[in-house]
């Protein structure tokens, strides 16, 4: 029988499929690893790959069910020299940008600055999680040669049309074409059918299995993980840590750039920070602290939360409650972006064990009947083939 082969893009995906590898991925490329590891042990009939960047790994590797392909042209920085690497890097996501923006996926297949292996693989079906350069160059591809396409959002920023004009031309493009959208919560969900599209909420898939068995920490700890943008606002987990020295804080953060934003070097006496963690090994600061803290300016439906419940910690959030599940599941809280209540707030959770305790309780039960990641994939398949996607 021959496979149905979908082709996912995670370009900052490869550490996801090789433990050793130590480069940058986010929260997109956890969700879309997860999926793509998920649909290939369940379904037999599927052929799952993946392009990543080319970090000189070998052009192609099966790792487990997944084939993950290194692109022949995205080339990361410490592959080639960083500053080669950012100016080939910067005039090829800026130019993709607006070339597609102009030609609305109606150009020939010369107007492709490069294929991305597309041709090469040949999938029945490709999937992107982003829209930037390369993902929009998906999305013409896909229009140009007639490919299904699954669309992933990732964000809600990805709607704010306000802030970021060209998302609603991309999101357009994308709604007339031969494709299915998936979003993660009510939101965007309510803004596709503003805008006359309908699309299918799809829970974060997350592999229940805990690679850390759960460690009470002898002080309340808090725990951060995010990058150093104004969306993920790493300063106000510092602010808080400045107003508390006697809670201990755990940050993850990952530069966005050359430099931080902040001195690393002055943090705060009661912070213990890490520039970044591998997959394998970020389940462990879950696994030794009391509550992870969320100083999100904007989100999607954050794979850190449900991280978080796999080892039964609370979240305290400063903005983001996606479907309201933190305080309708009672198993976190969010301060609607009231700054003083977010203090409030932890001061309370800091001195109240117990409350702790059955927050964290009630977030692992929400999570194993919600995010069951082979019922997630199941539905997935099952929308897929609604969609008439399958030959």
């Amino acid at each position: 029988m021959k496979k149905t082969k979908i082709c996912f893009l995670i370009l900052d995906g490869y550490s996801l499929f090789n433990d050793s590898a130590d480069f940058y991925f986010g929260g997109a490329e956890l969700r879309a690893s997860v999926i793509a590891k998920s649909l290939s042990k369940k379904f037999e009939n599927l052929d799952i790959y993946c392009i990543t960047k080319n970090h000189g790994q070998l052009p192609k590797q099966k790792m487990g069910n997944v084939t993950v392909v290194a692109s022949n042209f995205y080339i990361s920085n410490a592959n080639i020299g960083n500053v080669f690497s950012k100016a080939i890097n910067f005039l090829y996501l800026n130019f993709t940008k607006v070339k597609s923006l102009f030609l609305s996926g109606k150009a020939g297949r010369n107007s492709y600055l490069c294929n991305y292996n597309f041709d090469a693989i040949n999938a029945d079906i490709y999937a992107s999680f982003a829209l930037t350069g390369p993902s929009t160059e998906l999305i013409n591809y896909c229009k140009e040669k007639n490919k299904k396409y699954l669309h992933f959002i990732a964000s809600d920023l990805h709607l704010d049309f306000k802030k970021y004009p060209n998302y609603e031309t991309l999101i357009n493009s994308i709604g007339k074409q031969v494709s299915l959208i998936l979003t993660q919560n009510k939101f965007q969900t309510a803004g596709l059918k503003e805008m006359g599209f309908s699309s299918y909420m799809l829970k974060n898939p997350v592999d229940l299995h805990s690679r850390y068995s759960k460690v009470a920490p002898e002080l309340f700890t808090v725990l951060w993980i995010g990058k150093d943008n104004d969306v993920k606002n790493p300063g106000l987990c510092l602010r808080l840590a400045h107003q508390n020295p006697d809670i201990k804080f755990i940050m993850i953060c990952n530069k966005s750039g050359d430099e931080y934003t902040f001195d690393i070097s002055s943090l705060p006496t009661n912070v213990e920070f890490y520039e970044y963690v591998k997959i394998c090994e970020v389940e462990k600061y879950f696994s030794k602290t009391s509550v992870f803290l969320s100083t999100s300016v904007h989100e999607g439906f954050p794979n850190t939360f449900l991280q978080a419940a796999k080892y039964s910690l609370p979240v305290l959030s400063y903005a983001v409650n996606p479907n309201d599940y933190l305080t309708e599941n009672s198993c976190g809280i969010c301060c609607n972006t009231d700054v003083q209540l977010l203090q409030n707030n932890l001061k309370k959770l800091a001195e109240e064990k117990e409350l702790v305790d059955n927050m964290g309780e009630a977030h692992r039960l929400y999570l194993i009947a919600n995010h069951n990641s082979e019922t997630i994939v199941q539905a997935l398949y099952d929308q897929i083939l609604l969609a008439g996607f399958f030959k």
